[in-house]
């Protein structure tokens, strides 16, 4: 129940296993090395693991008190601190304790957030980050400034003098009696993200404007030195440009573009050129980016991709030997790595810090690893021809035997996987089928390839695969024979043929025939039916417009005879009121009034039959807009003062439009009246203005408002949103059409915005009268 002990030949104890350095559990039923020198457990009901015994790696990430992606790696007086996007961590010297015991965690310097760089100083170690910088003493850290600062640097040739980089420029960090303060630099006042300093005291920066930038101070007292800016025009990639310094030698690159080394030319002239010993001309990387370059004691350079990390380890003879041990392959992401001891480095690969340190402090190159096909099985019914057995599989020419195969088997489905449990990158595979394509696919991540309908015959499949490093030593293969059925002989093609040539020439004459009658009876058929259905339409269509015709005289002639006898019952009503005492005056109202309201609904009936028959009689006249509104307006004011509420008229002078003034007047009148009719509280607004090239007429109210279910109903014949006993107000539903009807008559155009309850705007738009612009030109 304690988990795994490894131990070696001599019985010492090399590395212990259990649920704290990452088990599932610490019950293990049994164990079994691999292949690869792996070990292999399983716990029970809690599955399978596998632990890589190679002691020169070991991880570091949350379960071990580490947090955020790593930005920067330094010791400091025996202390390995790691600043990270969540601030800076500390690790004792008890990380290098023997593998036996409890592995180190890291603990979180207090009050630092969002560390970028760390440089030790003979004040202490101190922390570049978002919110100033820090200075760290032990487990504490203090902020000495609020600017933000991106690196920090101490110069070796000025003793005393700290370097740092931010967005306004290199500054110097120095401390005064009244604490830490920043001093300007001059003529460096651009963001600076990184720096390094030569022998001689010249700094090398790179800015945030794809700029590399050479600062050369006089003197430790110096403020203004001289600066030099280098572009592209120099010979410097597009793209940022970082700077790094090994072994006193400039080396600049960028993710994309590689190494570059910079070439002193006559004068202050330097030039850049790709650099050709630590990436040999014709070698170019497009599978990661280039993140950093670091130095180690033996005078080997550290490349750190994205995907892995390089080491171009320094030769006797000269020249660099490039290797990329398995270990340090990476799908997150590395960011940074610091050397320390020789070979020992510290690697970021996303949010985790990794330690790797080689046996012997050697760098080998990786070995290939096998390939092999797991399964094949027949598309369809799922059968399993081959599981895997090694025997019945054979490498690329050595002798193995045929597996025969029934026809009906001749879909199959090859499965194969090269395990390689030391490496964190996909895996590619290549394979042919020998008999019927000799030549090798495409490199493909697909670990299954799929032949459909093999004709009868011998054929051998075979794969092999490789990472972005290494291909693989041998090539598994598998040997079958598809078996002919027994319908495939020569014999029974020539009758198979025959038979088909007969039936096809035979059932094409019969198909040909059969369409060409069917052809004829459907053209036949169609034709009748076409004049039948000519015929009903035209007698539809007869008697529509026979009834259309019926209804609009009948409305037209029913107006015009109900309003005789309505307007002499109205003058009658007049004049008995002046004839008969007060007292039935009240009665006398009431006729009066509703046969007003009975002449109106005629004359809205009159005026509908008339805009439907299209017989309306219009005169194009200049109609001076605000005028009409004004006469309307002064002509409903008593109904609005007899409901209490604000009629108010607010128009432009010399707005025209071109029309007939009885319409206008009748639109206003319908607008305006509906809006007094249906407002109880607040006001009615009638206002005219020129817009454009158009006159806009708008009417709003404060009255009930329209749903929106009734809007699309709003300007049809007879049509109220309320009917019935349960209708609030009076009307024939005809107003808003015949509005509609007459600003659709003089080319205008009405819309409406509404909600219940909370009042209308109708708008109203004509095209104004040519006389109303020019007036308006004028008038500018």
């Amino acid at each position: 129940g304690g988990g795994v002990v490894v131990i070696d030949r001599e019985g010492r104890v090399v590395q212990m296993l259990s649920q704290e350095t990452g088990l599932p559990g610490n019950y293990v039923t049994s164990v079994h090395p691999g292949r690869q020198g792996g070990l292999w457990m399983t716990f029970g009901n809690s599955g399978l693991a596998r632990a890589d015994l190679r002691p020169q790696l070991s991880r570091f990430d949350e379960r071990l008190g580490l947090e955020g992606i790593v930005y920067d790696i330094q010791r400091y007086e025996g202390t390995l601190y790691v600043a990270t996007g969540t601030g800076v961590y500390r690790l004792e010297r008890n990380e290098l304790v023997p593998m036996q015991q409890r592995r180190a965690s890291f603990e979180r310097v207090p009050s630092v957030f969002q560390a970028w760089d760390l440089n030790g100083t003979p004040h202490g170690l101190m922390a570049a980050s978002e919110r100033g910088v820090y200075l760290i003493e032990g487990k504490e850290a203090r902020k000495v400034i609020e600017t933000p600062v991106y690196s920090l640097g101490e110069s070796d040739p000025f003793e005393g003098r700290i370097y740092a980089g931010t967005q306004n420029g290199l500054m110097l960090l120095e401390k005064q009696r009244s604490g830490w303060r920043l001093q300007s630099i001059k003529n460096v006042d651009f963001g600076i993200r990184s720096f390094v300093e030569k022998d001689d005291g010249t700094i090398w920066a790179s800015n945030e404007q794809e700029h590399v930038l050479r600062v050369r101070f006089s003197d430790e007292r110096d403020r203004s030195p001289k600066i030099a800016r280098f572009d592209s025009s120099d010979g410097l990639p597009r793209g940022g440009v970082a700077v790094a310094l090994i072994e006193n030698n400039l080396l600049f690159y960028t993710s994309k573009s590689g190494i570059y080394r910079a070439r002193q030319g006559p004068g202050e002239k330097v030039t850049f050129a790709p650099d050709t010993t630590l990436q040999p001309a014709g070698r170019t990387d497009t599978t990661s980016a280039l993140l950093a370059l670091a130095g180690d004691a033996n005078d080997n350079v550290w490349m750190i991709y994205r995907n892995r990390v390089e080491i171009a380890a320094r030769q006797p003879g000269g020249g660099y030997n490039h290797v990329t041990p398995p270990s340090l392959r990476f799908s997150r992401g590395t960011t940074q790595a610091y050397i320390e001891n020789g070979m020992t480095a510290w690697i970021s690969d996303g949010d985790e810090l990794l330690r790797y340190q080689p046996r012997g402090g050697e760098v080998s190159q990786p070995a290939g690893f096998p390939v092999l096909i797991r399964r094949v099985k027949v598309v369809g019914d799922g059968e399993v021809v081959y599981g895997g057995n090694e025997s019945a599989a054979a490498p690329s020419g050595g002798e193995q035997a045929t597996t025969e195969l029934p026809y009906a088997h001749n879909s199959l489905q090859f499965s194969f996987t090269a395990p390689n449990y030391r490496e964190t990158v996909q895996n590619e595979y290549q394979y042919r089928l020998k008999g019927e394509d000799d030549s090798w696919s495409d490199w493909t991540v697909r670990p299954r390839k799929t032949y459909a309908s093999l004709g009868p015959g011998r054929y051998r499949f075979e794969v092999r695969a490789r990472n972005d490093r290494a291909a693989t030593v041998s090539t598994a293969g598998y040997a079958f024979r598809i078996l002919p059925p027994w319908y495939r002989t020569w014999a029974a093609y020539a009758t198979y043929l025959a038979a088909l040539v007969l039936l096809g020439v035979g059932y094409w004459r019969y198909r040909k025939l059969l369409a060409a009658s069917r052809r004829a009876e459907e053209r036949a058929r169609e034709l009748k039916r076409e004049r039948k259905l000519s015929k009903r339409l035209q007698e539809a269509n007869t008697r529509l417009e026979e009834a259309n015709q019926l209804k609009e005289e009948l409305l037209a002639n029913t107006s015009h005879e109900l309003r005789t006898p309505l307007t002499s019952i109205r003058g009658f009503a007049e004049v008995l009121k002046e004839e008969l005492p007060e007292e039935h005056h009240e009665f006398l109202g009431y006729i009066e009034s509703n046969t007003n309201r009975l002449i109106q609904t005629v004359d809205s009936l009159m005026s509908l039959a008339k805009l439907r028959a299209g017989v309306v009689e219009a005169d194009q006249e200049r109609v001076e807009l605000g005028e009409q509104a004004e006469e309307v307006v002064t002509l409903l004011r008593p109904l609005a003062e007899e409901k209490d509420i604000n009629l108010r008229l607010d128009k432009d002078s010399g707005v025209c439009v071109s029309g007939d003034p009885q319409h206008v007047h009748q639109i206003l009148n319908n607008l305006v009246g509906n809006a007094i009719k249906f407002t109880e509280e607040g006001g009615v607004a009638v206002s005219v203005e020129h817009a454009g090239e158009e006159a806009v007429l708008k009417v709003r109210d404060s009255g009930v408002g329209i749903s929106e279910e009734f809007m699309p109903h709003l300007f049809e014949d007879f049509e109220q949103e309320s009917s019935g006993l349960t209708r609030s107000h009076e009307g024939s539903g005809l107003g808003l059409s015949i509005t509609s009807r007459l600003v659709n008559l003089m080319d205008g155009a009405i819309n409406v915005e509404s909600a219940k309850g909370e009042g209308s705007v109708f708008t109203v738009t004509f095209p104004a009268d040519e006389v109303t612009e020019q007036a308006e030109v004028s008038a500018s």
